[in-house]
């Protein structure tokens, strides 16, 4: 009996003696990930949080590694080292750039994203300012950890109780508030395996009944941008002319302007589970379980057709593709040729119906997703570094990634007036909006990308989009209620978490169970 407590006893403060040192820089570790955030965010009960958590976890990694030999226990502190520096070289980047320390959130986002657009994004983020950081950074407990392995910690027996005492404490308080283990090692490499994977929608279609209002229009058009910001269009008051084909059509009176709406999310993904079905941020399901846009629009009898310029999968699958997989057809552009948006062109083209069925064609572009400057020809660069006059303050390097961005929108203004015109003698209605906007040195003079999501000004950025309905002559002949309504509700606030019921309302359709949904619709 004693020698087995001896054993729990040499255990239990293994990490306090011969695992002191790796327990050590593990705690060191721990700490040092949750520094910059916390000092980006203000010192609060969270720093205690984490630092309980940051002492339980290490103590946990070297309590477990107790039973291994001295030469394997060696290895094993070695490979929780190098996930520590890796965990601190992605938390510096985020709590620098992205001012989070959300690694899930972050996780998810890459797994559903392909390799071109990780390489992108990081391409477009990365800067020496990071590199340098990060240095430091890994530079100060590399020699904090040299001097700890230079001195012997030899702790008294009356310390190594009040540390086991607090740890046990810790673990009581991490049962009890689980924000104490979102911030350890372990739980950020464990957060991968609990990223979603994609979901079978077709095995949650619960469509209810639909009642129809008016004969179906022939054809829809839905056009999903991406990462279109408000603020750098000229149908919205940008100064420069980076919408002149859309502008026309403004002023023809054929395409109508919408002045406040906001995108149900910040980021693609999130966005899509929200303007992509009945889900918003009050259901009390999850979001593959809503009703979905390409659900209700084949229950009453449209042919739907989805084509897109996106990759179609990412590492594990992509939410997006899981929507598209409801349309009765699937077309994605040849990346081998080109990545231009007008690749889609042709294809709608080839997927036109000439007849009085009705069709609905949804069309997801790049846009300007980053790196802009590979979103348009080269040969159609417009804009230049001295354009952004009013980032005069800025670096030449912010200046010439707004410019390219601009570019980015010019091009998309072509493209999306290509397509419209594809339809000008047919009965349809083009809708067009971003799936949301981004963060363009308007927060900070030294970001630009997707909004941060603690930095409040640049979420407001980040909703901001632009948001455009184009009516044909032969549409506005057939429904001129319709017309009227949209006409009279450009000032109407909107989020496009409800757009399945903007589109039943000009379709012409509503849930029979469901009377209210004119009151979520943008066109009322």
């Amino acid at each position: 009996m004693k020698s087995f407590l001896s054993k729990i006893r040499q255990c239990a403060l293994f990490p306090f003696e011969e695992g002191v040192n790796v327990f050590m820089l593990l705690l060191l570790l721990s700490i040092s990930i949750n520094v910059p955030f916390l000092y980006s965010r203000g010192y609060s009960y969270d720093s205690y949080l984490y630092f309980v958590g940051g002492m339980v976890s290490s103590y946990l990694i070297v309590f477990i590694g107790s039973v291994l030999s001295p030469k394997l226990f060696k290895w094993y502190g070695i490979c929780w080292g190098v996930l520590g520096f890796v965990s601190i070289t992605i938390d510096v980047f985020l709590t620098t750039k992205m001012n989070t320390a959300n690694f899930f959130g972050y996780s998810e986002i890459v797994l559903n994203s392909n390799m071109e657009e990780v390489k992108e994004f990081f391409n477009s983020m990365i800067d020496y300012s990071i590199i340098i950081k990060e240095l430091i950074v890994i530079f100060i407990i590399a020699i904090l950890y040299y001097i700890m392995n230079k001195i012997e910690i030899h702790l008294q027996n009356i310390m190594k109780y009040l540390l086991l005492s607090f740890v046990i404490y810790g673990l009581h308080t991490s049962y009890y508030n689980r924000a104490a283990v979102l911030g350890t090692i372990p739980f950020k490499y464990i957060s991968l395996l609990l990223v979603p994977q994609p979901v079978d929608l077709s095995k949650h279609q619960n469509c209810p009944d639909i009642s129809l209002n008016h004969s179906l229009p022939h054809n829809l058009v839905i056009i999903i941008g991406e990462s279109f910001s408000k603020s750098h269009s000229s149908l919205y008051g940008y100064p420069l002319r980076t919408n002149p084909c859309l502008g026309k059509l403004k002023k023809d009176g054929q395409l109508f302007v919408f002045n406040n709406v906001e995108a149900a999310a910040t980021r693609t993904l999130e966005s899509f589970k929200f303007f992509m079905s009945t889900y918003d941020d009050n259901s009390d399901f999850e979001w593959y379980e809503g009703v979905t846009i390409p659900e209700m629009l084949n229950k009453i009898g449209y042919h739907t057709v989805w084509i897109s310029n996106q990759e179609q999968k990412g590492f594990y699958g992509n939410i997006i593709s899981c929507y598209a997989s409801l349309c009765g057809k699937l077309v994605y552009t040849d990346k081998k040729r080109n990545c231009f948006d007008e690749n889609v062109i042709p294809i709608i083209k080839n997927n036109l119906i000439n007849s009085d069925s009705c069709s609905c064609y949804f069309v997801h572009l790049m846009g300007s997703h980053e790196d802009f400057t590979k979103r348009y020809p080269q040969s159609k660069s417009h804009f230049r570094e001295e354009d952004s006059f009013y980032l005069k303050y800025h670096s030449p390097k912010a200046r010439r990634s707004v410019a390219a961005y601009d570019n980015s929108v010019l091009y998309n203004d072509s493209v999306v007036s290509e397509i419209i015109n594809l339809f000008k003698e047919r009965q349809a209605v083009v809708i067009y909006f971003s799936d949301h906007g981004l963060d363009l040195f308007e927060s900070s003079y030294d970001y630009v990308g997707h909004a941060r999501p603690a930095d409040k000004e640049s979420l407001e950025f980040g909703k901001r989009i632009p948001f455009l309905i184009y009516v044909s002559d032969p549409f506005a002949y057939a429904y001129p209620d319709v017309v009227s309504k949209i006409a009279k509700s450009q000032n109407n606030s909107f989020n496009t978490s409800n757009l399945i019921y903007m589109i039943m309302g000009i379709v012409g359709c509503e849930f029979t169970s469901q009377k209210d949904t004119n009151m979520k619709s943008l066109i009322r």
